[in-house]
């Protein structure tokens, strides 16, 4: 779980400083990540998915963008573990 947490705080890091352009598919990609994570059972979902939204309105996104991404991209990397 140590591990687990390290891998969200620096995805989360690269989050933020994604440039604009960017941001969107690269949320996305950092959610199925994570979403891979929870589905190994090694993250909490709800934690995690505050932690990213966080960092997306950090990077400038808006909450309805980065909402609807999160969920998808842990959506798609949880189905990719089952």
């Amino acid at each position: 779980r140590e591990f687990a947490n390290q891998v969200l705080l620096e995805r989360c890091a690269v989050i933020r400083a994604t440039p604009e352009g960017n941001r969107n598919q690269s949320l996305i990609r950092h959610a199925t990540y994570v979403g891979k994570i929870i589905g190994m059972g090694s993250l909490d979902e709800k934690a995690a998915s505050e932690s990213l939204l966080e960092a997306a309105i950090a990077s400038g996104l808006t909450r309805f963008e980065s909402v609807n991404a999160i969920k998808a991209g842990i959506k798609y990397g949880k189905n990719l573990v089952h």
